[in-house]
């Protein structure tokens, strides 16, 4: 007698790895996806600063050309408080002090960038030889030479005045 042995056991269906896959696949979804996400914030961040610091450049370049503007009209009023006080000089019959001090205004007023100021270049070239070339002599009647002196200085006035004068124009 042949015997066939049937498994009492009822066959097993191959459970297919399903889950494992999807899982599997949402798993490198999510990363794929955190990947991206991670790199595009901090690029769009650097994108940011990058604007950000070129802006910041371009206001300190504005700054520092607004700080040279300042400092030449500075050096302006410093170069006419001088031929003041080269008039004050011939009022004490100094005239070799003031006569230095007009010198020393003149040589001031070279270092001034008309452009930037908004003031005509020839004018104040003109000025500044006129300043370099004068000559104070002894004499009794200082008037003339007074009269010169605070020419000078009404000049180097109109070339810039002062923004409370500027305001009222």
């Amino acid at each position: 007698m042949t015997e066939q042995t049937h498994d009492a056991r009822p066959a097993r269906r191959r459970k297919s790895p399903v889950l494992p896959i999807v899982a599997l696949v949402v798993a490198v979804v999510l990363f794929g996806l955190g990947f991206w996400l991670g790199r595009a914030g901090p690029a769009a961040e650097v994108e940011s600063l990058t604007t950000e610091l070129a802006d910041a450049r371009a206001a300190g370049r504005d700054a520092q050309r607004q700080q040279a503007v300042v400092e030449d009209w500075l050096q302006l009023r410093e170069a006419q408080l001088t031929v003041q006080g080269a008039a004050e000089e011939l009022d004490r019959r100094n005239f070799g002090s003031a006569e230095d001090r007009i010198k020393q205004a003149a040589a001031a007023l070279g270092d001034i960038d008309a452009e930037a100021m908004g003031i005509d270049r020839q004018r104040l070239e003109q000025l500044r030889q006129r300043m370099e070339s004068i000559t104070l002599a002894v004499t009794p009647d200082l008037q003339p030479q007074r009269e010169r002196v605070q020419q000078l200085s009404a000049q180097l006035d109109a070339l810039a005045p002062s923004p409370e004068r500027r305001r009222a124009r």
